[in-house]
């Protein structure tokens, strides 16, 4: 299915849930305010009534599958350590996408296939495109940029000069 480009006002209404209601802010917006639009009555009736037109138009599938902050929103500057340790591991040739059939799929090198999904979806990292049967996950710069920033590779001593 296509989708329609959001709006920089749907955009500031996604970050800010997703800023107040912290990492599972997806479930809580589909279960607690997608399911019941009663819940945003009060404070939140302005960025309720964005989110709730946004359901209507674009869905939960868009939300999970399609859905990405902007560049430079805050998900993207402070990843958690748990989404280092995976991009630590991506960058040593660790994480691998397995097909097992045209649908079906796994992710080998990580126990928590939705946070290697996550760094995906954030373009820290990429799945080498065209047919697969075991890919190798790939760092982007921006990956790479956001490793290097938040867990430096110690420098390598010099080698020692022929005695």
């Amino acid at each position: 299915m296509t989708y329609r480009d959001i709006t920089i006002d749907e955009h500031c209404a996604l970050e800010a849930f997703a800023a107040a209601h912290g990492r599972n802010w997806r479930n809580t917006l589909v279960l607690d305010y997608w399911c019941r639009p009663q819940a945003w009555e009060g404070h939140a009736e302005t960025m309720g009534a964005t989110l709730h037109a946004l359901r209507n138009s674009h869905g939960n599938e868009w939300l999970y599958q399609h859905y990405r902050p902007r560049a430079g929103s805050p998900a993207e500057q402070n990843p958690t350590p748990t989404q280092l340790d995976v991009l630590e591991r991506i960058r040593d040739g660790g994480i691998t996408k397995v097909k097992h059939s045209d649908t079906s799929y796994r992710i080998a090198g990580f126990n928590n296939a939705s946070v290697v999904g996550r760094v995906v979806s954030l373009r820290w990292a990429r799945w080498p495109q065209g047919p697969f049967r075991a890919q190798t996950c790939e760092l982007t710069d921006a990956g790479i940029r956001l490793l290097a920033q938040h867990r430096p590779t110690p420098a390598l001593a010099p080698a020692c000069a022929a005695e």
